[in-house]
């Protein structure tokens, strides 16, 4: 069975279509009516569902040879997103940074998105080492080659690796659903202005519930895991989970449930938690010694964290407002030590990080078998046994 696997080019697995952009000085080309995909938008996922701009009915007509069913394969080709690779769920058109392949009917789309996850790695190596931009072109990017196997394994292999997905998927969405459900409860508990009357609160200034603690740059940084290393918390990390390593006695070390906030760059004043590692220089931790107040900081910082990045300083490089933060005023629980509803919402962050365990062992184990899967390392059973 396995003899009938196949080395082929990327451009005989379907039309290769590079992307296109409408120009941007006509407003009517722009709209809600077709999603534009631009490596700007989140590629992390499997499939994509949702653009940060989209087309007009209008738009679309200029770039119509350019739409994308759904299904197809799309790979930014460009920059630092180069390899980067997601699905298609509905049509989409791309710009030009990105090239996609319509697959043919002897190609299963789900095995064609993992074999280009490999592929994207290798393109990524590649354009780094001849051009100053990372780019690679339609030509070249038809011309690379994968191995296929016949159409019933291409399907059954891909299956195996959707499952781990279709779990971590499930994953985040339980996560993302409790995290709303989280700040309703919040918001209905510790926002509402009449609060006050009931005696049972009291306003304090926020900056008076913690302190910043700036992270910073280890000495020693290690791409592989060594005895009492642990992983050290960059942007590129929680973005895309490229992990490197620090000591645990060369930093800021924080845990899981600590709150730490984005302080420079895009996107400064984002919050965090669900972490046990090395505090990166572009991080603070917000630091307190009552749980409870700990669980008050992150959900208030959540709810109103566009509130606190529309208050960021500089024009080059975004810096979160320390001063602006310092100074809002909150309404604290008098007994806040020992207030249920707070307890309850430790629980749902708890449950939260339970799940992003499970799912970051699946991603390990799903990028192991990928590579194994594709280049018949390891057999389709061998591999449902790893499951």
């Amino acid at each position: 069975m396995y003899n009938e696997w196949k080395m082929v080019t990327i451009g005989s697995l379907g039309k290769i279509v590079t992307g296109m952009t409408p120009g941007t000085k006509n407003k009517e080309n722009y709209g809600n009516d077709f999603l534009f995909l631009t490596p700007s938008d989140d590629m992390e996922q499997r499939f994509v569902g949702e653009t940060k701009r989209k087309l007009s009915s209008v738009g679309v007509k200029i770039v119509q040879n350019k739409v994308l069913p759904k299904n197809s394969i799309s790979i930014s080709c460009i920059g630092s997103q180069l390899g980067k690779v997601v699905i298609t769920k509905k049509e989409t058109v791309t710009n030009q940074q990105i090239n996609s392949i319509i697959p043919y009917d002897n190609v299963d789309y789900m095995f064609l998105y993992y074999s280009m996850l490999i592929a994207g790695k290798k393109l990524n190596y590649l354009s780094k080492t001849s051009t100053a931009v990372p780019i690679i072109n339609k030509t070249e990017f038809s011309e690379f080659e994968i191995l296929l196997p016949p159409l019933s394994e291409q399907k059954l292999i891909a299956n195996i690796l959707s499952s781990f997905d279709n779990k971590i998927e499930n994953n985040n969405a339980i996560i993302a659903n409790l995290e709303e459900q989280a700040k309703l409860i919040f918001e209905k508990e510790f926002m509402k202005n009449d609060l006050i009357k009931e005696n049972k609160f009291e306003f304090q200034k926020f900056g008076e519930l913690f302190k910043f603690v700036k992270g910073k740059k280890p000495k020693n940084i290690s791409d592989l895991p060594q005895e009492d290393y642990i992983p050290y918390l960059v942007k590129k990390y929680i973005d895309s989970n490229e992990v490197t390593f620090a000591s645990s006695n060369d930093g800021i070390l924080i845990d899981d449930l600590d709150v730490f906030m984005l302080m420079d760059g895009a996107n400064s004043g984002n919050i965090y938690y669900g972490y046990n590692g090395i505090l990166g220089s572009t991080f603070s931790w917000l630091k307190n010694d009552n749980d409870m107040v700990n669980e008050y900081i992150y959900w208030y910082l959540l709810i109103n964290q566009d509130f606190v990045r529309n208050q960021n300083t500089g024009s080059a490089i975004p810096h979160a407002n320390k001063d602006y933060i310092n100074n809002l005023e909150v309404m604290l629980p008098i007994n806040i030590e020992t207030d249920k509803t707070l307890k309850a919402l430790k629980n749902m962050r708890l449950y939260s990080i339970n799940l992003r365990r499970e799912s970051n062992k699946l991603v390990e184990t799903r990028d192991t078998l990928i590579p194994k899967l594709m280049s018949e390392e390891l057999r389709i059973e061998e591999a449902i046994a790893t499951k």
